[in-house]
Protein backbone atom coordinates (compact mmCIF):
# COMPACT_ATOMS: atom_id res chain seq x y z
CA UNK A 1 0.00 0.00 0.00
CA UNK A 2 1.60 3.75 -0.90
CA UNK A 3 2.27 6.09 1.58
CA UNK A 4 -0.50 8.44 0.40
CA UNK A 5 -3.21 5.53 1.24
CA UNK A 6 -1.60 5.34 4.53
CA UNK A 7 -2.10 8.90 5.55
CA UNK A 8 -5.13 9.48 3.67
CA UNK A 9 -6.09 6.16 5.99
CA UNK A 10 -5.02 8.54 9.25
CA UNK A 11 -1.83 6.75 9.55
CA UNK A 12 1.02 8.95 11.03
CA UNK A 13 3.55 9.90 8.44
CA UNK A 14 6.49 8.05 10.69
CA UNK A 15 4.19 5.15 10.48
CA UNK A 16 3.65 5.29 7.01
CA UNK A 17 7.33 5.93 6.27
CA UNK A 18 8.11 3.11 8.63
CA UNK A 19 6.01 0.42 6.59
CA UNK A 20 7.19 0.89 3.71
CA UNK A 21 11.43 -1.06 4.05
CA UNK A 22 12.39 -0.29 0.53
CA UNK A 23 13.18 3.23 2.01
CA UNK A 24 16.31 3.23 4.10
CA UNK A 25 16.45 3.21 7.58
CA UNK A 26 18.30 6.65 8.13
CA UNK A 27 15.37 8.07 5.54
CA UNK A 28 12.65 6.63 8.38
CA UNK A 29 14.65 7.58 11.42
CA UNK A 30 14.92 10.95 9.73
CA UNK A 31 11.48 11.71 9.06
CA UNK A 32 10.83 10.14 12.82
CA UNK A 33 12.58 12.84 14.05
CA UNK A 34 11.53 15.67 11.91
CA UNK A 35 7.47 14.55 12.30
CA UNK A 36 8.40 14.68 16.21
CA UNK A 37 9.72 18.16 16.15
CA UNK A 38 7.39 19.22 13.33
CA UNK A 39 10.12 20.24 11.19
CA UNK A 40 9.50 17.40 8.96
CA UNK A 41 10.36 19.33 5.81
CA UNK A 42 13.54 21.14 6.93
CA UNK A 43 14.90 17.86 7.70
CA UNK A 44 13.78 15.78 4.74
CA UNK A 45 15.32 18.83 2.50
CA UNK A 46 18.85 18.59 4.79
CA UNK A 47 18.75 14.96 3.90
CA UNK A 48 17.88 15.27 0.21
CA UNK A 49 20.81 17.24 0.09
CA UNK A 50 23.07 15.16 2.31
CA UNK A 51 22.03 12.54 -0.27
CA UNK A 52 22.39 14.88 -3.76
CA UNK A 53 26.42 15.76 -2.33
CA UNK A 54 27.11 11.95 -2.12
CA UNK A 55 25.73 10.75 -4.80
CA UNK A 56 27.76 13.07 -6.81
CA UNK A 57 31.07 12.33 -4.72
CA UNK A 58 30.12 8.75 -5.94
CA UNK A 59 30.03 9.98 -9.17
CA UNK A 60 33.41 11.90 -9.16
CA UNK A 61 34.82 8.67 -7.66
CA UNK A 62 33.99 6.72 -9.90
CA UNK A 63 35.05 8.69 -13.20
CA UNK A 64 38.06 9.20 -11.63
CA UNK A 65 38.55 5.09 -11.32
CA UNK A 66 37.17 4.40 -14.73
CA UNK A 67 39.22 6.88 -16.15
CA UNK A 68 42.63 5.31 -16.61
CA UNK A 69 41.27 2.33 -18.01
CA UNK A 70 39.08 4.63 -20.73
CA UNK A 71 42.59 6.03 -21.44
CA UNK A 72 44.10 2.44 -22.18
CA UNK A 73 41.24 1.59 -24.29
CA UNK A 74 41.57 4.87 -26.45
CA UNK A 75 45.45 4.43 -26.76
CA UNK A 76 44.93 0.38 -27.84
CA UNK A 77 42.23 1.90 -30.27
CA UNK A 78 44.67 4.81 -31.70
CA UNK A 79 47.35 2.47 -32.12
CA UNK A 80 45.76 -0.45 -33.74
CA UNK A 81 44.45 2.10 -35.98
CA UNK A 82 47.90 3.44 -36.89
CA UNK A 83 49.43 0.49 -37.03
CA UNK A 84 46.35 -1.11 -39.74
CA UNK A 85 47.44 2.84 -42.39
CA UNK A 86 51.51 2.20 -41.39
CA UNK A 87 51.80 -1.66 -42.01
CA UNK A 88 51.24 -1.36 -45.97
CA UNK A 89 53.25 1.01 -46.14
CA UNK A 90 56.35 -0.51 -44.87
CA UNK A 91 55.43 -3.68 -46.89
CA UNK A 92 55.58 -1.39 -49.87
CA UNK A 93 58.65 -0.02 -48.69
CA UNK A 94 60.31 -3.50 -48.19
CA UNK A 95 58.84 -5.06 -51.78
CA UNK A 96 60.44 -1.84 -54.04
CA UNK A 97 63.61 -1.29 -52.02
Amino acid sequence: MGIQNLIAQGESVTDSFSSIDELPLVFRDLAAVGDASGDLAGVLARYAADTEEDLKRDGEDFAKAIEPYLILGLGVIVGTAVIALYLPIFQLVTIVG
